[in-house]
């Protein structure tokens, strides 16, 4: 089973339920004091929504919020690890929220290995 997504150029991404699909995953952990923690999801939103959705080979950003305050997880996916690393140079690091530099985040690009599905 094949679902379809639009990336940030409006090129549709098949998503291959039966096999491995060209989706390059990009996990973030943001490890933050729990009076933080809204500040930086509110800083989050506003980059994803004004900047980063907007960048050629984007296909979707997940943000997650720990119950304990603790952290932010922000599961993104690309097209490409190019497109991936082009977003995080440049005139885009500029644009970064300041307390992005404030917490150091814990990024790094992963491959799909595996994924469990519900049968349709």
């Amino acid at each position: 089973m094949t679902s379809e997504k639009k990336g940030a150029n409006g090129k549709v991404v098949a998503l291959d339920k039966e096999k491995s699909s060209e989706v390059f995953p990009v996990i973030v952990v943001f490890q933050v004091e729990t009076s933080q923690q809204q500040e930086l999801l509110d800083n989050i939103v506003e980059y994803m929504e004004t900047h980063v959705k907007h960048q050629p080979g984007f296909i979707s950003s997940t943000l997650h919020r720990s119950v304990d305050g603790t952290r932010v997880v922000n599961y993104a996916q690309w097209e490409s690890p190019e497109f991936f690393k082009a977003s995080i140079s440049g005139q885009m690091r500029s644009l970064e929220p300041k307390i992005f530099q404030q917490l150091s985040p814990d990024g790094h690009m992963y491959e799909i290995y595996h994924q469990a599905i519900t049968p349709s």
